[in-house]
């Protein structure tokens, strides 16, 4: 069996322009995250995954389906962070997420400039007007459509 890292790189590569990993790497971003209750397999072969990324190539888009952990490591990529906020806010609309999910967020059009400036300016603050409050917790609601369930 191949090893994990391999045949992660070579199946990036596979679906690149670029023919050598670094060069390969670099076309790709984060396009969104979903959980699934379905086992699915990752490009590098680990199965199953629960915790899925969907990448696009900037280049090409060409999109494919990426574990986690494969993106942390090998990719760079702040997904687990971004799992991790989407989760928190969705339990506790008053709860913070994080830099990273709010440039996803912007990025992906599902939150405007204005509320991503508010959002950064008042991210770890601990008191909260009421009308703050309620401001965040609405861009929150919105930040749930980064994740898509999937059964």
């Amino acid at each position: 069996m191949l090893d994990a890292k391999y045949q992660l790189t070579s199946g990036i590569v596979r679906l690149s322009q670029a023919d050598e990993w670094e060069s390969a790497r670099k076309e790709w971003q984060l396009d969104h995250i979903y959980k699934t209750a379905r086992p699915m397999s990752c490009l590098c072969g680990h199965t199953p995954i629960s915790n899925v990324c969907v990448l696009k190539n900037r280049l090409n888009k060409i999109t494919t389906s990426v574990g986690n952990c494969c993106v942390k490591k090998f990719m760079g990529m702040p997904s687990d962070a971004i799992f991790n906020a989407v989760n928190r806010v969705a339990k506790d609309d008053s709860k913070s997420a994080n830099i990273h999910t709010l440039r996803l967020a912007l990025e992906k059009r599902i939150i405007t400039q204005w509320e991503f400036d508010f959002y950064s300016d008042t991210m770890n603050k601990r008191k909260l007007t009421p009308k703050q409050v309620a401001t965040r917790k609405r861009i929150n609601q919105k930040l749930g459509q980064l994740m898509k369930e999937v059964n």
